[in-house]
């Protein structure tokens, strides 16, 4: 049977011989190696695979065949492409191994530890290029690429740029693609067969329903990625989504601030001229390099339009651009261009100018020449307006960097178009400052309200996290979750259910609730599958926000039912499987916002990881009473020893030494014979008594570690042993011994028990030769005992520290079979290992391992 279920395993099992001859392969074995087993049986292992002595199996499989040790470890075939858990354990003739593909799990910790890269590589991005570099760095190994790009929307248009690309190409040259646009689109990742450069691969960045952007990769191979290779590329992306998003919210408000500090500034400089020009100069030279690469200011003059004011980021352009604008004057009926802007009082945004644009708008070939060679590549152009009417046209452009103008950048040439355009009427720009200033207390007010709440719903969380590590019971862990969600949501309820039979049953309700009969209503119960705000988290193990919540009148009471408005519900899961739902009813209509999600989703978050601490605990506590029941019954059986076994034995011996002394010199040969085999018999029974409960007792002391010097022990050994073998010639060969941590109690005792040994295992010799060794490996120290004494057989090695094992019989050699178990025991609990080796005739040598660090030993 045991052969069948070999053969019907799907994991290789092998086995081997002392000289390496395959003795068993099963079928899933052969096959991995692509034969059948008959053509591997009999053969030898080194043989078949030389290549196996330069792995890390090789050194593996000589202990485990010389140790007798079984050993049990993960490694990777790279013939192979697969990691494999191995377990090699020594049988009769030989040693058998069985491997275990674990490729699936491992890989799985690779992704997750490329997620956690990535997450540490953009956590202290300073910017979306910042986020962007970083990420780059971690994913395109990720994906088996080399290069890359992060690409986003220009906003409000349908372009895309560049945020951050490897070296090696112009960053234009991804914006070309045309697979980054396709999956920005279809929401897809897409590939597209490529030209030399190799295959493109573009992957959208997606957050939910909402995309940050476009990764987009080049690989040196088909660029295609297998289903699972897809899945972990989508939870990069995700990552990389939510990374993006968040320095696009910090870039946001950086700009946010940057440009209000700018728009107070520019206020104050229209305010303190009534040199109109002189003021717009000074303003296009602060609005160039931060807001664009040349800035000009454009007012009408009769019936043409005219650049008042210029400047460029670029000193040697500068006259360039000045010259390009005087060119020719701008007729106030021209189509397209500031002309236009002036004329409907309307934006015009060019995100991106191409080469047939600027052909276009050249009124000339002279001209043309002259824009393409200021190198266009965005434009803006707002209205300045006064009284309702444009007065003139603020444009700013891009021509050194890469930036793309979008709506948000219109938005903020359109405010400071306004503040130049009420510059033209000095009336009215004391009350438009005085505005500005109200608006920007408004902004601050605002915005220290916000950091207040962010602030107090930390804390808060703090306070959570706090409490939720320190408390095991599933109700309270729940009500202080409530409690703390309560303090910063709007006034309403918050229950936590579960399914009992078949309804949804409240085990936890926090806030005030609508009436009597709602309350009676709820302890009752909702009835499963009838219940969509519940159950649909609950089966999809997604949140469900309720912007508008409609509730069914079926369950509560309408009159009930009406102060309900909003509502949120989040499934709990406990080890990925759900538990219940943790439900908000809010008395007031509540979109649920960006943080709203984040403070909610955070909490249950926070919850289930107290919930699962929780349910450890109790699965811990169950397996500590168990352990303690086994302690008892341990003592207990001590107990029987000590009294059970050990009266019957005195009455054995007392009775026998009365019939001696009864029978005194009537006492025959024939009699004395069997008393004296029932007198030896029980004073044995007795030492193998006291041996055990010794025994028993090693395994329940606690270690009292200290430094200890082992070469004093070995002194104090040889002392305890002196009268045992005072008539034997023995010559101690001791070598050098260290400072160890340890019990110097039990290790005095492990060396009592090898030099006895040694020493009464070569009794047979003239002179017992005893040899006592120290190596030290890098974690461990190793100390061997050997002898020159009649040996033992090693294929029954594994049989010697058991207890009552005994490899010689007891007419031979006397003891009681416990000695080594005990050293074992002892060892163990030091953290260490023991084993042996020997050859019949030729003596033998003990081993044992101790820590070298103290650390090590107390973990043990």
């Amino acid at each position: 049977m045991a052969l069948a279920l070999l053969e019907g395993l799907l994991d290789p099992v092998i086995a081997f011989d002392r000289e390496w001859h395959y003795t068993y392969v099963n079928p899933r074995a052969a096959a991995l190696a692509g034969v059948t087993p008959d053509e591997l049986l009999g053969k030898v292992l080194w043989d078949v695979f030389p290549e196996a002595r330069d792995t890390p199996l090789y050194g593996e499989y000589l202990h485990v065949m010389h140790a007798r040790e079984p050993r049990e470890f993960e490694t990777f075939l790279p013939s192979l492409g697969i990691w494999e858990e191995v377990r090699m354990f020594p049988i009769e003739d030989g040693m058998a191994v069985h491997f275990r593909d674990i490729t699936a799990r491992k890989t799985s910790e690779t992704r997750r530890e490329r997620l956690a890269a990535l997450t540490r590589a953009v956590s202290n991005a300073p910017d979306e290029r910042a986020v962007a570099l970083a990420a780059l760095d971690v994913v395109l190994p990720a994906l088996g690429a080399t290069r890359g790009a992060v690409l986003r929307e220009v906003t409000g248009n349908d372009v895309l740029e560049v945020v951050g690309a490897t070296e090696g190409a112009a960053p234009d040259a991804w914006t070309r693609l045309a697979a980054p646009m396709r999956a920005w689109r279809e929401r897809l990742l897409v590939y597209e067969r490529g030209d030399d450069s190799g295959d493109v691969a573009a992957l959208p960045l997606l957050s939910g329903e909402v995309a940050s952007g476009v990764l987009v990769w080049r690989s040196n191979r088909n660029a295609s990625l297998s289903p699972s290779d897809e899945t972990f590329a989508a939870e990069l992306a995700a990552s990389l989504a939510q990374a993006l998003e968040r320095a696009r919210l910090a870039d946001a408000e950086r700009r946010h601030t940057s440009r209000q500090q700018f728009l107070a500034r520019a206020g104050e400089l229209l305010a303190a001229s009534l040199d109109v020009e002189a003021t717009l100069a000074t303003l296009t030279r602060l609005a160039v390099p931060e807001f664009g690469d040349w800035c000009g200011v454009y007012l009408p003059s009769g019936d043409v339009l005219r650049a008042v004011a210029v400047s460029h980021v670029d000193p040697d352009k500068a006259d360039m651009l000045r010259e390009a604008l005087d060119f020719e004057p701008i007729s106030l009926d021209t189509l397209g261009g500031a002309a236009e802007v002036l004329r409907t009082g309307r934006p015009l945004v060019l995100p991106t100018v191409t080469d047939a644009l600027i052909d276009a708008l050249g009124r000339s070939p002279q001209h043309t020449a002259m824009l393409h060679a200021l190198g266009l590549r965005s434009y803006i152009g707002v209205p300045m307006m006064a009284h309702g009417h444009a007065v003139g046209v603020l444009a700013l452009a891009s021509t050194e960097t890469a930036r793309r103008y979008g709506e948000e950048d219109v938005a903020f040439a359109l405010d400071l178009a306004r503040r130049a355009g009420l510059a033209l009427d000095h009336a009215r720009l004391f009350e438009e400052a005085q505005q500005w200033n109200a608006t920007l207390e408004r902004t601050v007010e605002a915005r220290t309200n916000e950091l207040t709440a962010r602030t107090r719903a930390l804390d808060a969380f703090a306070v959570l996290t706090r409490d939720l590590a320190v408390e095991t019971d599933v109700t309270r862990l729940v009500e202080r979750a409530q409690d703390i969600l309560g303090t910063l949501l709007p006034e309403g309820l918050i229950g936590y259910f579960e399914v009992r039979g078949e309804r949804w049953m409240p085990l936890a309700v926090k806030g005030v609730m609508p009436d009597a009969a709602f309350e009676a209503a709820l302890r009752q119960g909702l009835r499963r599958g009838a219940a969509p705000s519940f159950d649909t988290p609950f089966d999809t193990c997604e949140p469900l926000y309720l912007d508008h919540f409609t509730p069914n009148p079926q369950h509560f009471p309408p009159e009930s039912l009406a102060r309900l408005h909003s509502l949120a519900s989040l499934p709990i899961r406990v080890d990925a499987e759900p538990l219940g739902v943790l439900v908000v009813a809010l008395y007031r209509e509540h979109g649920w916002g960006r943080a709203d999600k984040v403070l909610l989703e955070t909490a249950v978050g926070q919850l289930q990881l107290a919930l699962q601490r929780a349910r450890a605990v109790h699965v811990l506590a169950g397996r500590t009473t168990e352990l303690e029941d086994l302690n008892r019954e341990l003592e207990a059986f001590s107990y029987t020893i000590s009294h059970d076994l050990r009266a019957p034995v005195r009455h054995i011996a007392s009775f026998a030494a009365l019939l001696r002394r009864a029978l005194g010199e009537d006492l025959t040969e024939r009699a004395a014979r069997p008393l004296g085999v029932i007198e030896s018999s029980a004073a044995r029974m007795n030492d193998m008594i006291e041996a055990l409960l010794s025994f028993a007792r090693s395994s329940r002391r606690p270690l009292h570690v200290t430094r200890v010097d082992l070469g004093e022990i070995l002194e104090a050994a040889k002392a305890d042993l002196a009268p045992d073998f005072a008539d034997r010639d023995v010559e101690w060969r001791v070598s050098p011994l260290p400072m160890v941590w340890g019990d110097e109690l039990l290790l005095r005792q492990v060396l009592v028990n090898l030099l006895g040994n040694a020493v009464k295992y070569s009794s047979n010799e003239p002179r017992s030769i005893v040899t006592v060794t120290c190596d030290r490996a890098p974690r461990e120290f190793v100390i061997s005992v050997g002898d020159n004494g009649v040996g033992f057989d090693e294929k029954y090695a594994d049989k010697l520290f058991g207890v009552f094992q005994r490899l010689h019989r007891a007419e031979d050699f006397e003891g009681t079979g416990i000695g080594l178990a005990t050293v074992r025991r002892l060892v163990t609990k030091h953290g260490g290992r023991v084993w042996a080796s020997s050859r019949l005739g030729h003596g033998a040598i003990f081993s044992f391992s101790l820590p070298t660090r103290r650390s090590d030993l107390e973990g043990a």
